[in-house]
């Protein structure tokens, strides 16, 4: 049987943290649609691949922060965040 992985956002400031997971997560079968490091990036990545999950960074690097990033991605896109 075929088990279907959940599209992920990776939202991440540090590049290298980034990347990490998002390899961590590729090896693992998810399939990971993009990688933001600003709320703004956070909000167009969304908008375009349409992911099922965001794994969200406290803080992002242009001041914004991944709590309200997060409550955005939620009302807008009705996409949930895991911290």
């Amino acid at each position: 049987m075929h088990t279907q992985h959940a599209r992920v956002l990776v939202v991440e400031d540090e590049a290298v943290v980034a990347l990490d997971i998002k390899n961590r997560l590729r090896r693992s079968g998810y399939t990971v649609v993009g990688t933001a490091a600003t709320q703004a990036e956070a909000m167009e990545q969304a908008a375009v691949q349409s992911p099922d999950v965001v794994l969200m960074d406290i803080m992002l690097r242009d001041r914004g922060d991944g709590i309200t990033t997060a409550q955005v991605l939620r009302d807008v896109y009705d996409v949930p965040a895991i911290y």
